[in-house]
């Protein structure tokens, strides 16, 4: 079984370039396999490949342009960026539309880029493809998503100071995120001040830096989405909003759970 696996593994370059039309590709976070088929659908070429862009580019970057079949993922967006420009036509397919891997009562990661790439050969449109966003701005959504996480962090620590100072019989009145702090100091009790106190700067941290992060995004909505400047001026929302509705379709549920869309139908 190892000699076979070994043997797969060692498939070189010339040999997936020789007779292999169509590449599926099932990437792994630190391994990715690979199954190539010929023009009748005949394995011809199938081996692993570490998950990494210098071996991906050693890999396929000589063996001329092919269909490379691969699926949604944490790697997906830069290794199917890396392969168009390597002269391949790239399918990322839909994750969650690939029923027949799933099901598939044997699977492993070489029958699952088998699969990829029958599936590709047969009709890409089987795979239910999808089209990543360019890097630029996949850097901001990375914004958008940041942000989110920290505005889901302070709601978590707010929660349980509140929760906290309430077993003791007190309680902080109802107040925005950004008062929060200054309404809790003067109610925390002595015997708690020591457990809270550091949570209480955290949040005010976490305001500082979420303050900031609103910065950049409202210098998004003025620079790189014009799109976003019309949606605010419509009373669609502030720049946060409109950002989030201006870039690609995907982004808006980075911040659909931090502000509400407001007037936006």
């Amino acid at each position: 079984m190892k000699k076979s696996t070994a043997s797969a593994a060692s498939q070189s370059i010339e040999v997936i370039g020789s007779g292999a039309e169509v590449i599926g590709i099932d990437l792994g976070d630190r391994v990715s396999h690979y199954v190539g088929l010929d023009q009748k659908g005949e394995v011809v070429a199938s081996g692993r490949v570490p998950t990494t862009a210098a071996a991906i580019e050693k890999r396929f970057g000589s063996i001329g342009a092919k269909l490379m079949a691969i699926e949604t993922g944490t790697h997906s967006p830069w290794v199917s960026r890396l392969l168009t420009r390597l002269g391949h036509r790239v399918i990322v397919a839909n994750s969650r539309k690939l029923r027949l891997i799933y099901e598939n009562q044997n699977k492993n990661d070489r029958a699952d880029a088998e699969y990829l790439a029958r599936l590709a050969r047969m009709d890409p449109k089987l795979l239910e493809p999808i089209a990543h966003r360019s890097e630029r701005e996949q850097q901001h959504v990375a914004v958008l998503r940041s942000r989110d996480v920290l505005v889901r962090t302070r709601s978590r620590l707010i929660t349980h100071v509140r929760g906290t100072i309430k077993s003791m019989g007190l309680r902080v009145p109802a107040c925005s995120a950004e008062a929060f702090v200054k309404r809790a100091k003067p109610i925390v009790p002595p015997e708690l001040k020591a457990a809270l106190g550091p949570v209480l700067k955290m949040i005010e941290q976490l305001h500082k830096q979420i303050a900031s992060y609103d910065r950049r995004i409202e210098g998004l909505s003025k620079d790189a989405y014009r799109a976003a400047q019309l949606l605010t001026h419509l009373n669609a929302g502030g720049a946060l909003t409109a950002a989030a509705i201006a870039v690609p379709p995907g982004v808006a549920d980075a911040v659909a759970r931090t502000r509400p869309l407001g007037a936006w139908p």
